[in-house]
This record gives C-alpha cells, sequence and structure tokens, in this order.
C-alpha cells in the first residue's frame, strides 16, 4: 500500500545518479547495442562501475511508482543518456583525433584525410579536419586542403570551412598561404 510506495520512493532517491542508470534505461528501451558499448566504456573510463545489482533494485523500485512519477524519471533518465551520448562522442573524437595525428606524423597524409573523411561523416560533425588541414598546409598539398575544405563546407557550411582554414594558417604561421589560398 501507501507505505510501501514511500519506502520505495525513499529508496530512489538514495539510488546513484549513475551513468549505469541512463544504461538500464537505454537497454529498456531497445537500445542501439553499439552505443551500449560506448556508455560502458565511458563509465569505465570515469572510474565508475556498471553495477547489475543496482538495475535490479531500480526496476523493484520502479514498479511500485505511479505513472506520472515514471514520467519524470523518464524525462530525467533521457537527459542522462543524451549527456552520456555526449562523454562518448568525446572521447571517440578524442581517439579519431589521436589516430589521425599518429597518421601524419607517419607522414600518411591522405591516409589521415581518408580517416577525417570517414568519420566527419559517420558523426555528421567535422573531426580532426583542422590537424589535416595544418599537415596540408605544412606540406603545402592543395588537393588535401580544397577536399578537406569540401568536408566541412558538406558538413557545415563554407565560411565554417573557410574560418578554420584561416585558423589553420594562423596555427601553422603561414600568412603567405593564407594569401594565396584565399585570393
Amino acid at each position: 500500500g501507501e507505505e510501501e510506495r514511500d519506502a520505495c520512493r525513499g529508496s530512489l532517491s538514495t539510488v546513484p545518479v549513475a551513468p549505469s542508470l541512463a544504461l538500464s534505461y537505454h537497454h529498456l528501451k531497445g537500445g542501439d547495442e553499439q552505443l551500449s558499448k560506448d556508455i560502458i566504456t565511458t563509465i569505465l573510463s570515469n572510474g565508475q562501475t556498471v553495477g547489475k545489482v543496482q538495475l535490479n533494485d531500480v526496476g523493484e523500485i520502479f514498479g511500485h511508482l505511479p505513472a506520472e512519477e515514471l514520467n519524470a524519471i523518464e524525462e530525467w533518465l533521457k537527459k542522462e543518456l543524451r549527456l552520456e551520448a555526449n562523454d562518448v562522442a568525446r572521447i571517440k573524437t578524442a581517439s579519431v583525433k589521436r589516430n589521425i595525428r599518429e597518421q601524419i606524423s607517419d607522414g600518411d597524409i591522405k591516409s589521415a584525410f581518408e580517416l577525417m573523411k570517414k568519420a566527419s561523416e559517420n558523426a555528421k560533425i567535422a573531426t580532426g579536419h583542422v590537424e589535416v588541414m595544418q599537415a596540408a598546409i605544412r606540406e603545402n598539398n592543395r588537393a588535401i586542403i580544397d577536399n578537406t575544405v569540401a568536408v566541412v563546407t558538406r558538413l557545415h557550411s563554407h565560411q565554417a570551412a573557410i574560418l578554420d582554414l584561416a585558423y589553420s594558417c594562423l596555427l601553422e604561421d603561414k600568412s603567405d598561404v593564407a594569401k594565396s589560398l584565399f585570393e
């Protein structure tokens, strides 16, 4: 009855605001398996644990809550899951950029460009393009510069691509290159 619900409500407030809660919600909604793995990776990389027992406890508690409270919790969980997905995106971006930098340091700018293009198109946001632009400017590789500008233009805008290119020229201290590119 009422006492049991109050007890459960009390328990709910003590449940850790854990990423694992977002993970359980993600599973509950039949979420994408790859994103589940990425969320788990994020949780572990934050030094947190993915507690199966906690998740079962949470499930028990949810069973006793009235609909309006469940709706409020669902909204909170959706928000929590979005935050997790953003963390995952940041981790993926950092790893892509690291791989791009490794390709560039190995002198393989073409592979770095291909990796940047694929990662950017998959994420639908330019990723690692500044690193590729810088390397292309250093090597005076006009084809890679033009192709990178095209990728950023497709995903964002030509203005964004030109700003990033100008920024890359500044980082490389190559104002002469910038002048020739923008003429």
